[in-house]
C-alpha cells in the first residue's frame, strides 16, 4: 500500500486541504506485512485440555503479534499431517488478543510441528 503525503518542510510530512504541486508530494510506502509466518512451531501433545462444554479438545496457541483483527491458519508439515488427521483438528480457530484457539475432536497421539499464519484482516 502506498501513501501519498504532502511535504509541508523542515523535515515534516502531513496531510494539506490545499492544492499542491507534483513536486511537494513525497511517496512513504507502508512496510506493515499482511500475513505474519511463525515457522516451526511446536504443538506438544500433553498441552492439549478437555472443553468439557463442547466436548473437544483445544490448544492454546500464544503469539504477542494475533490481535483482534486477526486470523489465524496453521500448516501442518509433511511428518505431522497424519497425526492431524487422525486428531480431527478443526478448521475454525477462535482468537482473542494474543491467543488462538485450536481445537481437535481427540487428543492428538503427538506432537505436531506446523507452520502458523497470522493474517491481519478486516470484517466488512
Amino acid at each position: 500500500m502506498i501513501f501519498i503525503l504532502n511535504n509541508i518542510g523542515k523535515g515534516k510530512i502531513g496531510l494539506g486541504e490545499r492544492q499542491i504541486s507534483p513536486g511537494e508530494l513525497v511517496l512513504i510506502e507502508d512496510n506493515t506485512p499482511g500475513i505474519l509466518r511463525a515457522k516451526d512451531q511446536v504443538l506438544l501433545a500433553a498441552n492439549w485440555v478437555e472443553n468439557i462444554g463442547t466436548g473437544f479438545f483445544d490448544y492454546t496457541y500464544e503469539n504477542l503479534r494475533i490481535k483482534t483483527y486477526s486470523a489465524i491458519e496453521f500448516i501442518p508439515h509433511s511428518a505431522s499431517v497424519a497425526t492431524v488427521n487422525d486428531a480431527g483438528i478443526q478448521p475454525h480457530t477462535p482468537i482473542s488478543v494474543g491467543q488462538a484457539i485450536i481445537t481437535a475432536s481427540a487428543i492428538p497421539a503427538g506432537d505436531i510441528t506446523v507452520d502458523i499464519l497470522i493474517k491481519m484482516i478486516k470484517d466488512v
